[in-house]
């Protein structure tokens, strides 16, 4: 937006703004024809130019991505419009709005507030009357069907130079580069990365990139294919020895599917795979609408590797029956005597990932498969029911406090406050064997830290399930954690409960006696 002058006296209805918008058109509607033209129509009416708005290169198709219409209809509708007209060349400079509602609710905006809209180049007068609203929303009609048709056009242009072999539009990607072909077929210059081609007559094709890209595109393809890693662990490896991306950024498995999966690293020039047309939602279109050039340029790959590589994705996206995947675990057990994650990763990187989903978790699927767990699984099983029994807890005391108010600490998931003074942890203690091999279960003397009681979960010696519940004051502690030993079960008896409600029972009847 442009500040001309400020208004001063000058009264708001002799005061106009001006609008001009250009996408890519040139001639009669050029920036600088349209502001001569709004300017002559406003000296010969006696109007004073205040502000001026523009959108150069800017699509008239939406609202979005034109900030001169925004700013424009930001300040009529502010308390201090210094105009009460607005100067327009034509009603396609207003807005080639493919719902031409649209074009005409900007417009009623700035109507309903007193500013009018004049269409300076059109051969009717925006009065208001039948006439006038007839023919503008003919021209609104005109205007969108002229970019539906453009864009038609330029479509059918894309695909007949796309059937040539020519390039349309973006970057080049990971081992291949853009170079300009002129009209006699000779090639020019290569395009770096943003640097578009010089004359309209000069065509894009695709070349061979710099050879280290090439030998690293080749590198991807053999430990996709021959060494069964997936993108996660192809990217993962790339990253840590510092192998660049194409534009230097982090290896993301994205990126590594990318390269695996799109048809151009097969020498195929592909287009019309999405579209946008006429700035409408994004949309993927069926294989049968892809424009396609075969053998369009030579392929940076060696013979047959890309069709090796879409075997091998077809191959890992395969998706067994439950039955296969648990004959597969008992073959695995069969053959090595145990099942690891190793092993699992060693057959198919996905098969942790793929029993899990089918399963609900991998030990489940060792238990229906009627194998034995590893220690690994059984203490991730384990972890799991210990965080499920502490927040269980933590829920019911919730529920069974009756001495006071109870809330969830503001800053421990582990831990409750009762009336915002009694601060009590949750803690779960699962079997570890001893050196003797009786069972043990340790409260951790860091787990009273800042807390006035703790209330210790003591679960079985399979760690499934709960056996009993304690209640432990900050003195019980002392200088050292609290061991229950399987032993000494009449050990620390005094502070061990059957239930929650139980332990509240007793916070009850010693808070009956305190008072």
């Amino acid at each position: 937006m442009n500040v001309i002058l400020n208004p001063g006296d000058i009264p708001a209805a002799k005061c106009a703004a001006t609008y001009v918008r250009m996408s890519t058109e040139k001639q009669n509607y050029s920036m600088e024809h349209q502001r001569e033209h709004l300017h002559s129509f406003a000296s010969a009416r006696g109007l004073t130019v205040v502000r001026e708005y523009g959108d150069e290169g800017k699509s008239g198709l939406a609202l979005k991505g034109r900030p001169g219409l925004r700013a424009l209809l930001a300040d009529v509708q502010s308390d201090t419009v210094p105009f009460q007209s607005i100067l327009v060349y034509d009603v396609s400079r207003w807005g080639r709005f493919q719902d031409v509602d649209e074009s005409a609710h900007y417009e009623y905006v700035c109507r309903s507030v007193g500013v009018e809209i004049v269409y300076c180049a059109e051969s009717f007068g925006n009065d208001g009357s039948p006439m006038a609203a007839l023919l503008k929303s003919i021209k609104r009609t005109m205007a969108a069907e002229y970019s539906r048709e453009l864009s038609a056009k330029v479509f059918k242009a894309q695909c007949r130079f796309v059937s040539m072999g020519y390039k349309q539009g973006g970057s080049a990607g990971y081992a291949l580069r853009r170079q300009v072909v002129g009209a006699d077929g000779a090639r020019k210059t290569e395009l770096a990365s943003g640097q578009r081609k010089g004359s309209t007559t000069d065509r894009v094709i695709f070349t061979l990139g710099p050879q280290d890209e090439i030998d690293t595109l080749r590198r991807i393809y053999s430990m996709y294919i021959d060494d069964g890693l997936g993108e996660t662990e192809i990217a993962r490896q790339l990253n840590s020895e510092g192998t660049p991306s194409e534009f230097r950024r982090p290896w993301t498995p994205w990126m590594v599917k990318s390269l695996l999966t799109n048809e151009k690293y097969l020498g195929d020039m592909v287009f019309n795979r999405g579209s946008f047309k006429l700035q409408r939602m994004a949309v993927h279109n069926p294989r049968d609408e892809w424009v396609r050039s075969a053998g369009a340029f030579t392929s940076p790959l060696p013979s047959g590797a890309f069709g090796m590589a879409q075997a091998e994705r077809a191959r890992r996206n395969l998706r067994p029956d439950k039955a296969q995947l648990l004959q597969q675990l008992r073959d695995l057990h069969a053959e090595n005597g145990k099942v690891t994650t190793t092993i699992l990763y060693r057959v198919r990187s996905t098969l942790p990932k793929l029993l899990a989903r089918h399963f609900g978790t991998i030990t489940n699927a060792y238990l229906l498969a009627g194998i034995p767990t590893t220690s690994s699984f059984e203490y991730v099983t384990t972890r799991r029911f210990v965080a499920a029994t502490r927040q269980a807890i933590v829920a019911r005391c919730l529920v069974e406090c009756p001495i006071g108010r109870a809330s969830n600490h503001p800053d421990e998931s582990s831990s409750f406050v009762v009336d915002q003074g009694l601060w009590v942890r949750v803690v779960v203690a699962r079997c570890r064997g001893g050196k003797l091999g009786y069972a043990r279960w340790k409260i951790p003397r860091s787990s009273i830290n800042g807390a006035s009681f703790v209330i210790a979960v003591q679960l079985s010696m399979d760690n499934k399930s709960i056996a009993a519940y304690y209640l432990f004051p900050r003195a019980a502690f002392g200088d050292a954690d609290i061991t229950l030993r399987e032993e000494r079960p009449g050990d620390l008896s005094a502070y061990r409960f059957s239930s929650i409600a139980a332990i509240f029972g007793q916070a009850v009847e010693d808070n009956n006696a305190r008072n």
